[in-house]
């Protein structure tokens, strides 16, 4: 087993610090492409008809996956879904939002996301605690803003969490200063609705112990990367995390805008030595026969990386996560006599099949390859094989429903999202950021291989912080009332 019983204990690095890792692109490129591609060739030149033959099981796969993913995209498509009928009575639970940080990345919006919490939360004032448990290796001016924000408030408590690092120990750090029955846990950039806990409430005292909510980029019109993972994130979180929801009545805890049952993360706690915490404990929880649910009418809105370089370590980063899950979980989610067996199936699909993909995936590429060197292809020679070769592009555009049906429920977006980007995912998606996430995966292989484990925060503009005397002067320039 890969994993290590012991955290990272390097200190936390942006991704602007860091230059894209070319080397392992390169390894990874070579074993996973090139040098399949050669023997695939080799074997091309002994028997062609058995490199069509193993062309058309690659086929088949994709036809699979992508009936699959037209499943998802039915089961997610109805506008209504069951609602939580538990009833808040007479009184108001006490509630938790507890929100983490690595402070020196993201000094320029921890206030903004402090004060909406405190201000925009439909919740009695008098059940709400908003917790921020932070780690800085620096004593920053933003600090002295919070600690005058907490005395002032007595809802705000400031945690600063000495000798963390990570994301985890901030939460474990926190666990015994928390009041509320439920907890949200919150990232530094998420801005929640106003009724995210009315809804979270419900859903708990419908008897479930974790309810996570849908994600909603609210930078998408940055620039063009941020329009690709607005699609992506509402795919993942209004259809395929409803559709796995439906199918099997579990869900994945996703690091933020999930509302947990105190006393149950209090048993759970987080564990530190994995990269992506969210996804362990999500595991850990159903092992132990917790009830989860999905809703994806309960919004918070983040922010998506701006630059090539901000995404690619952070997909790498939850890659590595997932490989460490899939390593620790795999056996005892095929043994576990707490979760039935749509649920075993769903979480082996999640673990070890979507990790065996990322080798797979690649090979249909390089067999087409081959098979176009051989037969001319490139020359304008058409053969039967190019059926095939058809029949795997419509199974890689199985993302068209999934896009559809996330589109049909777009929410969180200002302006809506344009046609031209819908196409542009459609079109991008299997041909190059499909590939692109699964060589993201395998270079996490050698990461972890390798015990590379180092934790690289997403940039969140750290020079985004301004004294709050300069933010009042800008906003009685700009003629408005609120500097934050």
């Amino acid at each position: 087993m890969l994993c290590s019983s012991e955290p990272p204990r390097t200190s936390p690095l942006s991704t602007s610090d860091r230059p894209l890792p070319w080397r392992d692109i390169g390894m990874v490129l070579l074993c996973a492409l090139v040098i399949p591609f050669t023997l695939y060739l080799a074997l091309a030149l002994v028997s062609a008809l058995t490199l069509s033959r193993l062309l058309t099981v690659v086929g088949i796969y994709f036809v699979m996956t992508a009936s699959f993913v037209l499943l998802e995209a039915v089961v997610a498509f109805p506008s209504r879904r069951r609602r939580a009928s538990g009833s808040l009575g007479m009184s108001f639970p006490k509630v938790t939002a507890l929100v983490v940080a690595y402070l020196p990345n993201e000094q320029g919006i921890i206030l903004t996301t402090i004060n909406h919490l405190l201000n925009t939360l439909d919740v009695p004032s008098d059940t709400l605690q908003v917790i921020l448990a932070y780690n800085t290796p620096e004593d920053l001016p933003v600090e002295r803003e919070l600690q005058l924000l907490a005395a002032s408030d007595p809802r705000f408590l400031l945690l600063r969490v000495e000798g963390s690092q990570s994301k985890a120990e901030n939460i474990n750090a926190a666990l015994p200063y928390i009041t509320g029955e439920i907890t949200g846990l919150f990232d530094s950039d998420h801005l929640p609705e106003s009724g995210c806990f009315d809804k979270a409430v419900r859903w708990i005292q419908d008897g479930y112990d974790a309810v996570q909510g849908r994600c909603v980029i609210r930078n998408e019109h940055e620039n063009w990367l941020t329009r690709m993972i607005a699609i992506e994130f509402a795919i993942m979180y209004a259809v395929l995390h409803t559709a796995g929801s439906v199918l099997t009545g579990t869900a994945v805890f996703g690091g933020s805008n999930g509302y947990w049952r105190t006393k149950t993360l209090r048993s759970l706690r987080m564990e530190q030595a994995m990269l992506t915490e969210d996804i362990d404990v999500t595991v850990r929880a159903l092992l132990a026969g917790y009830r989860m649910v999905h809703d994806r009418s309960l919004i918070s809105t983040e922010l998506a990386p701006t630059t090539v370089s901000g995404w690619f370590y952070q997909r790498l980063r939850w890659a590595q996560g997932w490989y460490q899950a899939t390593w620790k979980h795999t056996r005892a989610v095929a043994r576990s006599a707490a979760m039935n067996r749509w649920q075993r199936l769903y979480w082996m699909y999640m673990l070890p099949c979507r990790e065996a993909n990322a080798a797979l995936a690649p090979q249909g590429l390089a067999i087409i390859l081959a098979l176009a060197t051989i037969q001319g292809w490139v020359q304008g020679t058409w053969s039967w094989d190019s059926y095939l070769v058809g029949m795997m592009i419509m199974a890689l555009l199985g993302d068209v429903p999934l896009t559809l049906v996330a589109y049909r429920h777009r929410s969180g977006s200002r302006s809506g999202t344009r046609a031209a980007d819908l196409m542009a995912y459609v079109l991008c998606r299997p041909l190059f950021l499909a590939l692109m996430l699964n060589l993201i995966a395998l270079v996490s292989w050698l990461r972890e291989f390798r015990h590379q484990r180092d934790w690289i925060v997403t940039d969140r503009g750290s020079a985004g912080y301004k004294p709050a005397e300069v933010r009042v002067t800008e906003a009685v320039s700009a003629g408005t009332r609120e500097p934050f």
